[in-house]
């Protein structure tokens, strides 16, 4: 890594100095997790084994969508609402975990999940979106097969 500027470049990308670093398309991975990096892979068309995705699926065939899950704090004020009116906004239906000191358990699932307890929190199957960003959300749903609003529906 190195020099000071690529240490603020890997913290605004990720918000820590650990490596390695995954980025594939606008999803990152932090630290070496298998089953994350194997899921950012497929999910760019990336498998682990034979062609692309794109190449192998068949038009009809059934595709199921991953479980969502949105962790949110009574707190986190504008961010959350947004990240909920993204998911909304695309019929995207989704867990909402609300962490609290009133809920421990909450707080140990997320700092688990997350590696921090920093709301909001979107969970796509095993995809882990830290923080809200518009553009990230809606790529990720992208990604895993929700459709935008207007458009045609997730095959199912």
């Amino acid at each position: 890594m190195g020099d000071e500027k690529s240490i603020e470049n890997l913290k605004r990308l990720t918000g820590k100095t650990q490596v390695p670093v995954l980025r594939v398309g606008t999803q990152t991975e932090v630290g070496f997790e298998p089953e994350g990096w194997k899921a950012a892979l497929d999910i760019a068309g990336y498998p682990a084994s034979g062609p692309p995705v794109r190449g192998r699926v068949k038009a009809d065939a059934p595709m199921s969508l991953p479980p969502v899950k949105l962790y949110t704090s009574a707190d986190c004020g504008g961010l959350c609402d947004e990240a909920r009116n993204v998911l909304t906004a695309r019929s995207v239906k989704f867990e909402e975990v609300e962490v609290s000191v009133s809920a421990p358990e909450s707080i140990e699932e997320l700092a688990k999940l997350s590696g921090n307890t920093n709301v909001p929190v979107l969970i796509i199957g095993q995809r882990v979106q830290r923080g809200f960003d518009a553009g990230l959300y809606h790529g990720l749903l992208d990604g895993a097969g929700f459709p935008r609003a207007g458009g045609p529906p997730a095959r199912q």
